[in-house]
């Protein structure tokens, strides 16, 4: 199979990954996606401004909180890196693929080497910026509160970073940086090759032809 067709594939297989839903209930998104939101909670508090540190006052501290939040969601500004704008570049996106899609025993890059091998896919980034965002919106009310994960609320976001992705193309300049980003991230999380043994058996399946 080319490496194309694996590519389409594997970017398939995200975005079915993505859209499970409980069988119980058509809103929320599975038990998966809501590791996904636990994976982004300590990241989104590392990476950004969310919780002032010195402010005494009870009701100035929500206020601030109910702020930061509102300011880091608007237009996207948590997907961006400062200087001259580095869009989809936040290292909050690289710490949750590294952490999210290269570790653990049920890590994509142990299914998909080939696709996670040279950069983190655009699929795997557009799910980390949701649960990033959803990880964000916990403390939207000034406190943390944990949230159900809906799937009409955050498919949006997952479809405006593939649609961004597709934007950026256009411009030269960003277009390289986005892809040197997702690039960096993928050789900082020492992803694994087809010779780790680590990585999950293929079976060594072939088709017989008489």
């Amino acid at each position: 199979m080319s490496r194309e067709r694996r590519v389409y594939h594997a970017s398939v297989a995200l975005h079915a990954w993505y859209c499970r839903l409980d069988l119980q209930c058509n809103t929320c998104l599975c038990e998966a996606t809501q590791d996904r939101v636990s994976t982004a909670h300590p990241i989104v508090l590392a990476h950004y401004e969310i919780l002032p540190p010195d402010v005494d006052d009870e009701n100035d501290y929500e206020r601030e909180v109910r702020d930061n939040v509102k300011t880091l969601l608007q237009n996207g500004a948590f997907l961006r890196d400062g200087g001259r704008t580095n869009n989809l570049a936040n290292e909050a996106l690289g710490s949750f693929c590294m952490s999210y899609f290269y570790k653990g025993e049920n890590a994509l890059a142990k299914s998909f080497p080939d696709l996670f091998a040279d950069a983190v896919p655009e699929g795997a980034v557009a799910l980390a910026a949701t649960a990033l965002a959803a990880a964000i919106n916990e403390y939207k009310t000034g406190t943390y509160k944990q949230m159900k994960f809906i799937a009409d609320l955050y498919q949006p976001i997952y479809d405006s970073v593939i649609q961004l992705y597709h934007d950026v193309q256009k411009d030269h300049y960003h277009a390289k940086k986005c892809r040197a980003a997702r690039k960096k991230w993928a050789r900082t999380a020492g992803i694994l090759t087809r010779d780790d043994p680590n990585r999950r058996h293929d079976w060594g399946l072939k088709l017989q032809l008489d």
